[in-house]
């Protein structure tokens, strides 16, 4: 069921991609730092930090489905870079996740996360891809091509 709304949202997401983008990357971006926050403070309610990471469970399942519509509809270099932006939101927070995994995690969001590293895969790793994502990809984590995406 949540991959039948997530292919309906991908359609809408696509309508004013800029607008969507925007929007998506300050979401994410608020709720990346407050979950962040909420690690470093030992103080930090459990049921806080869960809630944030239901929030971002969310965010990355409706990150990936907007990446992903692009297989569908012709996109330009400017939607590849909004791609690479969200795409790099995401990693990071997996950095932040992958360093919590010791101590504990967050079965939904590790899901969330290996869908939406099934999303690139299908979108960047392919012969459609882009320079300017992996142009991007490259400033932020050194990731200049299909090999090295795959590795992170």
């Amino acid at each position: 069921m949540v991959q039948q709304q997530l292919d309906q949202l991908s359609v809408i997401e696509r309508c004013e991609y800029e607008k969507t983008c925007a929007l998506l990357v300050q979401h994410f971006d608020q709720k990346a730092r407050e979950y962040e926050n909420l690690l470093q403070n030992v103080n930090s309610n459990p049921m806080d930090v869960s809630i944030h990471e239901l929030q971002l469970t969310w965010l990355v399942y409706i990150i990936g489905s907007a990446i992903v519509w692009r297989l569908t509809v012709n996109s330009n270099d400017d939607h590849d870079t909004m791609d690479a932006e969200l795409v790099i939101r995401v990693f990071q927070l997996m950095r932040l996740t992958d360093a919590r995994l010791p101590q504990a995690g967050c079965e939904k969001l590790e899901l969330a996360l290996l869908s939406f590293l099934e999303q690139v895969r299908k979108m960047h790793i392919s012969e459609q891809t882009k320079a300017n994502v992996y142009k991007r990809l490259n400033e932020v984590f050194g990731l200049s091509d299909e090999q090295m995406l795959l590795s992170c």
